[in-house]
């Protein structure tokens, strides 16, 4: 398949998704009580959750028990996740650690958001849970520091800075997939799509819920020629993600590219119930190709 819309691209790819995001006032909130803090007041530590029926503390003491008080909440709590506020990481022993680590993969196994902050860090500090660990936390925050002030250099244009930026963020956290995300964002708008992919790809292999990174490498390997690698992409975004409105609209370009308008009209028809932004362009060359589909 020649490459769709080349003109395209500067504004076709997306930072972030616009939808529904998970409310932490909506969700499961616990506080990770360290032990040695804990005997202090004659508890037990784990994870403590305050329940407003009976007005009582409830500790967990591991991740199947949180499992199991969640899956027993109403939907409207599943569906804003876990929220866990931890204190210093020296307060946690190595048990401890592993025991925030066992909730981390036990929410991805699941499909339950996770989101962590240092209270420290509180309001503004929290961190998707399979990007943090308890001992790596202050690279981690270092990083997510590094990535905000790469997107400040964005948007005022100055990508060399901002590409800088995300490079610094990788380096000093490797495992922080949002860096690589803005690396593979910078490439991509430049118009460097082997880079672009490159870079998508290990934001992906670190953050395999990421929505975005998935959409984007789609439409980069679209505008690489290559729609067969394209496709389950962005199937995988939307899975992770069905209200991803710029997915709809890159699924849409792929269908263009392989003449099944049908279908491309399908997914501009959604994206546009969820009020995304698509170029008229692209609409107007849509409208030329399918008269009698729209």
């Amino acid at each position: 398949m020649k490459r769709v819309f080349p003109i395209f691209i500067l504004c076709a790819f997306i930072v972030c998704v616009v939808s529904a995001e998970p409310k932490r006032d909506k969700g499961l909130s616990l506080y990770m009580l360290p032990e040695e803090v804990a005997k202090i007041a004659h508890k037990q530590g784990g994870f403590q959750a305050y329940s407003e029926n009976n007005k009582k503390e409830r500790i967990f003491r591991s991740s199947s028990d949180v499992l199991t008080h969640f899956i027993s909440l109403s939907q409207e709590i599943q569906d804003n996740g876990i929220w866990v506020v931890i204190t210093h990481p020296d307060a946690y022993s190595k048990q401890e650690k592993q025991l925030y680590e066992s909730l981390k993969k036990m929410c991805l196994e699941n499909n339950i958001p996770l989101f962590v902050s240092r209270a420290s860090k509180l309001p503004n500090g929290w961190v998707k849970g399979n990007l943090f660990s308890i001992e790596n936390s202050e690279e981690v925050y270092k990083a997510m520091e590094t990535v905000g002030t790469g997107w400040e250099y964005f948007n005022k244009g100055d990508l060399d800075t901002a590409l800088k930026k995300f490079n610094q963020a990788a380096e000093i956290e490797p495992n922080f997939a949002p860096a690589y995300f803005g690396e593979a964002y910078v490439y991509s708008v430049q118009d460097k799509l082997d880079l672009a992919i490159k870079s998508y790809k290990k934001s992906i292999e670190k953050d395999p819920t990421h929505s975005p990174s998935y959409s984007n490498l789609g439409l980069a390997l679209i505008y690489s020629d290559k729609p067969a690698e394209a496709f389950p992409m962005l199937e995988k975004a939307l899975k992770i993600d069905p209200k991803n409105g710029n997915a709809h609209v890159n699924m849409a370009i792929y269908y263009f590219g392989v003449e099944d308008y049908a279908n491309s009209w399908k997914h501009i028809h959604i994206a546009k119930e969820l009020k995304e932004k698509i170029n008229p362009e692209f609409l107007k060359d849509l409208k030329s190709k399918s008269k009698d589909i729209e």
